[in-house]
């Protein structure tokens, strides 16, 4: 199993899940939803929240991947950051992605209403 399917079992276990250094995620019930179109109903279900939290400290996931995997806690939690460190580089990079995306739609936009004016 990877990191992501030990966090989701140890969600679908306790509810929430503190990830250390990067989070906490949790079950959210949502509520049984008609569907106006064809009228069928879709049943009460679980959605996962997450709050990014990198100060947070909890030994529960490592001890849970530890026992788990047979290996020892420094492992798990090596592999765990292996993980985290993984996410938050791409998450950084996709903001940084977004960010440049709308700085040259806005120097196009900008570009394209000059032209127009003038």
């Amino acid at each position: 199993m990877n990191i992501s399917a030990y966090i989701l079992d140890y969600l679908k276990q306790f509810g929430t899940v503190t990830v250390p250094k990067f989070g906490v995620f949790s079950l959210e019930n949502s509520k049984a939803v008609i569907n106006s179109e064809n009228g069928s109903i879709l049943p009460p279900s679980s959605k996962i929240a997450f709050h990014s939290d990198y100060q947070v400290l909890s030994d529960d996931l490592v001890d849970f991947i530890s026992n788990k995997k047979s290996i020892s806690k420094e492992a798990a939690e090596n592999e765990l950051q292996i993980q985290t460190d993984f996410w938050k580089k791409n998450f950084r990079q996709s903001i940084l992605w977004r960010s440049r995306i709308s700085e040259l739609f806005f120097l196009k936009t900008e570009n394209f209403i000059s032209k127009e004016i003038v």
